[in-house]
């Protein structure tokens, strides 16, 4: 396709063929549903409709740019503060190596800026779409490259069948050694600000940001505690079809069959950890998905596979992580 092109904002009657284009160009990796697509954009409080733009040629869509200048304020947030995010940039294939891709990267710098960012990344942030660029996206990566950005490790979406877990041995002695007075099960009604706190003191940021808004939204019974006494010691988010927020680990659904879940973030409180606790947790975590008929289920954006691979999970697709660009 050659043609000259044109930039313009996002606006709500664009939304059935910016799925089209999206869904035409990568649906065989991340397979994009409306559902998915209006939490990303218009049902997201945060989102304004000048933060996404859409590039045409004539009436055809040849290319979407979603940024995140961040506006969010909340407990622990203060790390995200000045700092924007390239969550989407995407091309028609057929309308590649026209100067489409660097005039909507363009467009979301000057955003981002004009927004109050003084750096960027790609990805990563609060309200990632992706982690990174897809390691299958070599040209994506050196396209980026190009305009400044630095690759500097990679992390990983991993994937379970759940009928084929089986709980390590060591689990068992490890919850023995713990003793009766730790308890596993969803959150409960009147634990929301116990967990809260939790996440406040052992891991501040985005946690604590998912963690509240999914309780906002009435996912309070998939977010899974672990108990020492009546303290909170230990949390997993935990995802299927019936979850009200859809989460990172299940954004591509699509391509996991109709009993799908998912899981992560999952942590446990420093002073327990080095006791196989955090095992322990995870385990009793897909135990629950299981007897809720969760059959695949993935953990996203992780650079631990080796502690997960202990249960099963294997490398289901990959992320090269920039760094931060000064805009």
């Amino acid at each position: 396709m050659t043609g000259t092109f044109s930039i313009v904002p996002y606006q709500p009657p664009q939304e059935s063929a910016v799925l089209t284009l999206w869904n035409r160009t990568i649906a065989d990796q991340f397979p994009m549903r409306r559902r998915l697509f209006l939490q990303q954009t218009r049902a997201n409080p945060s989102f304004r409709f000048d933060d996404a733009a859409v590039a045409w040629v004539g009436d055809e869509p040849v290319g979407f740019v979603l940024t995140r200048p961040h506006r969010q304020s909340f407990p622990t947030g203060e790390r995200y503060q000045g700092t924007g995010a390239l969550s989407v940039l995407l091309v028609r294939p057929d309308a590649r190596r026209q100067g489409i891709g660097s005039a909507l990267l363009d467009w979301a710098h000057g955003h981002l800026r004009r927004s109050g960012a003084l750096q960027v990344r790609l990805g990563a942030g609060l309200e990632h779409t992706f982690p990174g660029v897809p390691t299958t996206a070599p040209a994506a990566r050196s396209f980026f490259e190009h305009h400044g950005y630095r690759f500097t490790y990679e992390v990983s979406d991993l994937i379970l069948d759940l009928r084929q877990y089986q709980r390590p041995a060591k689990t068992d002695e490890s919850l023995r050694q713990a003793g009766p007075s730790v308890t596993f099960g969803p959150c409960q009604p009147g634990e929301e600000q116990p967990l809260l706190d939790f996440v406040t003191a052992n891991f501040p940021g985005s946690w604590w940001y998912w963690t509240d808004r999914r309780l906002a939204a009435g996912d309070r019974e998939y977010l899974y505690l672990m108990r020492h006494g009546s303290r909170v010691v230990g949390f997993a988010h935990l995802y299927s079809s019936r979850a009200r927020v859809i989460g990172p680990s299940i954004f591509w659904a699509p391509r996991l069959g109709p009993r799908y879940g998912g899981l992560g973030p999952i942590g446990l409180a420093e002073d327990l950890r080095g006791r196989g606790l955090g095992l322990a947790l995870l385990c009793r975590s897909l135990e629950h998905l299981r007897d809720h008929g969760v059959r695949r289920t993935v953990v996203d954006w992780t650079d631990l596979p080796a502690f997960y691979a202990q249960v099963g999970f294997r490398v289901w697709q990959s992320y090269w992580m920039s760094a931060v660009r000064v805009l």
